[in-house]
């Protein structure tokens, strides 16, 4: 009798121990698939900042450049050396090296000509690309470098006084109104080291007034 007691006893604390032991088990897969959880989204996060600061690298890219062309214009359509506005920036030769710059230094003539022939129009439907032909490469003081490529679009005749005096209309602005629309391309590139890539496409209009864009 005594003896069955202690089997008895026995196989309620080897059940115990096994829930115990099913409990754990339990908890420790739960606890493992939190912690991959958590790590995954840190990645998707770590990801999602990266792609982030490429696209922004590649926007300040195209928006720089809308402030060149601007600049050019202004400059009688004369672009002026890389060392006279910004040690960061460079334009590039297609199919030639073109490596981003740490210092002051004026570019190749011949990439400087290419440029300004897109923009006066001489140049169009190039083929260039802002991934692997772009026309200039700017670099940002965190070591991020943005390829872009220009192209001139086409020139409009933007609606003007003649018409609105047409229309009968003679309102407020309408004597300021008219001009010639010069519409350009501008691309932006960028890759960083995660592989991480980002384009960013925009249209930017020059509306040429006294020698510079309105």
């Amino acid at each position: 009798m005594k003896n069955r007691a202690l089997k008895i006893v026995s196989s309620q604390n080897g059940a115990v121990l096994v829930l115990a032991l099913l409990v754990v088990t339990l908890l420790a897969i739960f606890a493992l698939g939190a912690i991959l959880t958590s790590s995954q989204n840190l990645n998707m996060g770590a990801e999602y900042r990266s792609y982030q600061n490429s696209l922004y690298v590649s926007d300040g890219g195209t928006d720089f450049t809308t402030g060149l062309i601007m600049r050019t214009f202004s400059n009688g359509l004369t672009v002026q050396n890389s060392d006279s506005n910004s040690q960061y920036f460079v334009f590039c030769i297609p199919g030639g090296p073109c490596t981003p710059k740490s210092a002051a230094s004026p570019s190749d003539p011949t990439a400087i000509s290419r440029f300004q022939n897109k923009l006066n129009g001489t140049l169009i439907n190039s083929g260039d690309t802002a991934a692997n032909t772009p026309n200039l490469m700017l670099s940002y003081a965190t070591g991020d470098v943005a390829k872009i490529v220009v192209e001139y679009v086409k020139t409009k005749i933007q609606a003007g006084s003649s018409s609105e005096f047409a229309a009968r209309y003679e309102g407020i602005g309408s004597g300021s109104a008219g001009g010639v629309g010069i519409y350009f391309r501008v691309d932006g590139y960028n890759s960083n080291p995660i592989g991480e890539q980002s384009t960013v496409r925009t249209e930017y209009k020059c509306i040429e007034g006294g020698g510079r864009c309105l």
